[in-house]
């Protein structure tokens, strides 16, 4: 009653009324949950990665898609029941599994941060499972890697895709954005040094001939190679890095033979490899070597992944010499010796 003299009751939840009942009545502001958007765009404007923002960003999108009235619910109204609900409607919607786990992953986040926040003792999660389908392979077979090496390309655009695409697999799978980022300070006695971004460990890659040329072709002025030339801040490096990729998945995937319907007509493509991005350099780099005998640990080290037992990890490091032979081998099997 005391509530309800200063308040419309009608526009709240019945979730929101239990909690300004449980409250003894207080004003709106101590009485009800910690509004859910409210904090969720807070957790969005502490992101540093851009990437990362614009996943969290693009949850919310989503579940605004699916509830109109998202911005009047708190925390305590995004319980387990609303979740599944969600799930339901995302899937009907036609969202993949995996699409909706990233989605679901960045909400939970956000409720563990007001959790540890002290804003709700709400848990959505605790009988909800959040489930990942697993991911197709993305390797190429060793003729199709060599033919997509050889293809004559005429557009200068695409020919830097395909050469940025090589020049990861020659490098042992290293990542687009650790490539990108790298300066001519990495560079010492023929190899290149740097820390992996996602993982924080250290990296030694010997260059390889095929590498170097690719290399010298594409040198930058503010960093090794010129795809994010000009960037001053983190912020513009990956406005570049990220642009560059995702010219470079349509560029790869339009890669082949072209024809045009009569002077100045639309153009046909008959891409050689239409499924291509640039995800598959490193699945094809560790399947190649599987297929080539190279064991578990040595693929895994080559491409800077952890395998087996963290701490048995860390008292096992292998012999540059043996990784360095073991790509040297690989490009030799590409190669044909």
């Amino acid at each position: 009653m005391k509530f309800g003299l200063t308040n419309n009751m009608n526009k709240f939840t019945a979730s929101q009324l239990k909690v300004v009942a449980e409250s003894g009545g207080e004003t709106a502001e101590k009485g009800l949950g910690h509004p859910f958007v409210k904090f969720f765009q807070k957790c969005i404007e502490e992101k540093k990665a851009r990437k990362t923002r614009l996943s969290y960003e693009t949850s919310l999108k989503k579940m605004r898609e699916c509830d109109p009235l998202l911005d009047t619910l708190t925390f305590e109204d995004i319980d387990d029941a609303y979740i599944k609900k969600l799930d339901e409607k995302w899937e009907r919607r036609g969202l993949s599994t995996n699409t909706r786990a990233v989605y679901f992953r960045n909400i939970r986040s956000v409720v563990n941060d007001a959790i540890d926040a002290k804003l709700t003792n709400t848990y959505a999660f605790r009988n909800f499972s959040i489930k990942k389908a697993p991911t197709r392979k993305r390797n190429l077979s060793v003729e199709e890697l060599r033919m997509l090496r050889d293809y004559p390309i005429v557009n200068e655009f695409q020919q830097k895709y395909r050469d940025i695409f090589m020049l990861c697999f020659y490098l042992r799978g290293i990542n687009a954005k650790d490539l990108f980022g790298l300066r001519k300070s990495n560079v010492r006695l023929g190899r290149i040094n740097y820390v992996r971004a996602k993982t924080g460990k250290f990296y030694s890659v010997k260059i390889e001939p095929e590498a170097k040329r690719l290399l010298d072709m594409y040198k930058g002025k503010d960093y090794l190679i010129d795809v994010c030339d000009g960037a001053k801040t983190e912020e513009e490096f990956d406005v570049k890095y990220e642009g560059f990729l995702q010219r470079m998945d349509r560029g790869l995937k339009k890669i082949g033979p072209y024809t045009r319907s009569g002077l100045g007509g639309k153009k046909k493509i008959d891409a050689i490899l239409p499924f291509l991005s640039q995800y598959w350099c490193r699945h094809t780099s560790a399947t190649l070597m599987a297929q080539m005998g190279y064991s578990n640990e040595i693929i895994a080290c080559s491409l800077g992944h952890e395998y087996g037992n963290k701490t048995t990890n860390i008292y096992i490091e292998y012999k540059e010499s043996e990784i360095d032979a073991a790509n040297r081998a690989l490009i030799d099997f590409v190669n044909e010796k």
